[in-house]
């Protein structure tokens, strides 16, 4: 059984939260979903956000944790393609969890995030568009296309990034 918890503690109390959130090294969790390979996304940030830096972050002490994430976000959106991928990712699971009804998120940054890493995501159309990894086996147009359809997701489920046109990005 991997430990959630441990390995956020050990990413925040060695200031490691990029490294964390890009599933780097020590800190990658092996994304296990039914009919997809293990390597089919970069880490298993569903399980390392609610039930390792949200448990983390309940177990008190850390008050610190959500200013740390969105420093990590802004400083990811800076990167390579991959990291701008990572910052995503970590913005979609940021608002599932803020939004969501049982067990929501004990803290919120989706909206302190997401000016950042959209701007991000539209500078690096062009990349995204021809990074097949990951997610981006599955469209024609790549990551970009993996982006666009969780943007869609995002619409319609929880009515967020409605001010953004995927289809319009230049």
């Amino acid at each position: 059984m991997i430990d959630y918890i441990g390995i956020a503690r050990k990413a925040v109390e060695c200031a490691d939260m990029v490294k964390l959130l890009e599933g780097k090294g020590e800190y990658r969790c092996e994304f296990y979903y039914y009919g997809f390979p293990p390597d089919a996304d970069v880490t298993d940030w569903d399980n390392l956000i609610s039930r390792g830096i949200y448990a983390l972050y309940n177990e008190g002490g850390y008050d610190y944790i959500p200013d740390m994430i969105i420093e990590a976000i802004k400083e990811m959106c800076e990167g390579d393609v991959e990291e701008v991928y990572c910052a995503f990712r970590v913005f979609f699971c940021a608002v599932m969890y803020e939004r969501r009804e049982f067990k929501p998120a004990p803290f919120h940054i989706s909206e302190q995030i997401k000016p950042v890493v959209m701007q991000a995501v539209f500078n690096n159309k062009e990349k995204l568009s021809k990074c097949f990894d990951w997610e981006g086996w599955r469209h024609s147009d790549g990551m970009w296309g993996a982006i666009k359809r969780w943007v869609k997701i995002l619409k319609e489920k929880y009515g967020e990034c409605l001010e953004y046109d995927m289809e319009e990005a230049e």
